[in-house]
């Protein structure tokens, strides 16, 4: 009966989330009834049913402990769960408080409380998150899962070198997830201190030059050299922001040599902002003829256009104009643009 009793209630708070009643629109009662609206998306007209008593979120609550017991923890997680989007905050850390105290060995339940409580987004509540996350970890040790759940709490915190850390014990053991090494990224560019990012960085860089050393290369794997082709990209990008155009360049002539099919685009358009026109064009010239042999034109178009753009500047129009007629033909969308630029180029042969 306990059973039984259990999945009725949690097959009801699947359909119903009680604890929200109070946002829900309410029809006036019939033979003293509630009605609760359930299709409230629905361009029909909407539909009621009656809900049997207990009506409302604390008597529900009393009812579920008095039918499954107290020895329930993923039951009062999904209390707490309810009562977090209907905004009761309070509520929700007391049944989360029991169920951990009712199992605060299990890693399962601590990661989903903590993953919860981050969702919201509170600073405040993801402090609490990242702390229950610790004394978890300093109890029973590393958990990959756990260590996420910190790293994403310590991050909505605005704590992004803790969340760095966090991140980076995880991909000591899983060092080819590429998900993992995104999150690192994204904590690495907040960073307050940007000469300690810059140092940070350098060390990645370097870990991964060793490796790629010591790695057999093989036909159709990538990694690490995907990987570290990406943090010479990233550095790259950082310095172009700083307007650090010589460090930029350093960066992305070691991209080119390790992948050269994405990395003499950036390399040609830091050429042009330098005024290094002739070899900006033979960047430009060398991608096309790589990719083109490769995927056809799928993955030329920007490379074209840069061209133009240089044409343009050192008034070969012509040269220009074929390849803007180059990115319509990839795009044909972009006709209207396209067509203005080639009518821009002719009025300047005209002159």
């Amino acid at each position: 009966m306990k059973r039984l009793a259990y999945l009725l209630i949690v097959l009801s708070l699947n359909a119903i989330p009680i604890a929200a009643q109070s946002k829900a629109k309410i029809k006036p009662a019939v033979d003293g009834r509630p009605f609760y609206r359930i299709d409230q998306s629905s361009q029909r007209k909407p539909s009621y049913r009656t809900i049997p008593p207990p009506a409302n979120a604390a008597q529900l609550n009393a009812a579920l402990m008095k039918a499954v017991g107290v020895d329930r923890a993923e039951l009062l997680v999904r209390l707490a769960k309810y009562y977090l989007a209907a905004g009761l905050d309070d509520s929700a850390r007391r049944e989360f408080n029991r169920a951990l105290d009712i199992d605060s060995g299990n890693e399962i339940l601590v990661t989903d409380v903590v993953r919860l409580i981050n969702n919201t987004g509170i600073i405040e509540q993801c402090e609490n998150a990242a702390k229950l996350a610790s004394d978890f970890l300093n109890n029973h040790g590393k958990n990959e899962g756990l260590l996420i759940e910190r790293a994403k709490a310590r991050a909505c915190a605005r704590r992004f070198e803790d969340a760095f850390d966090d991140i980076s014990t995880v991909i000591e053991t899983n060092n080819r997830n590429r998900n993992y090494r995104s999150m690192r990224e994204s904590y690495l560019l907040r960073f307050a201190n940007q000469d300690y990012a810059l140092a940070t960085r350098q060390r990645i860089i370097d870990d991964l030059e060793k490796l790629t050393s010591t790695t057999p290369s093989s036909a159709g794997e990538k990694f690490p050299i995907d990987i570290l082709l990406n943090e010479y990209l990233s550095r790259a990008r950082y310095y172009d922001y700083h307007q650090k155009f010589d460090l930029e360049l350093a960066d992305l002539n070691r991209a080119v040599e390790i992948f050269p099919d994405f990395a003499l685009m950036p390399r040609a358009t830091l050429y042009r902002k330098m005024n290094r026109y002739a070899e900006a064009l033979a960047d430009l010239n060398r991608g096309i003829d790589l990719l083109t042999k490769r995927n056809g034109d799928l993955f030329t178009y920007g490379l074209f256009y840069e061209r133009a753009e240089i044409f343009v500047i050192l008034g070969r129009y012509d040269e220009a104009i074929a390849d803007y007629q180059k990115c319509m033909s990839i795009y044909p969308r972009t006709a209207a643009y396209y067509e203005a630029k080639i009518s821009r180029a002719k009025q300047m042969i005209n002159k």
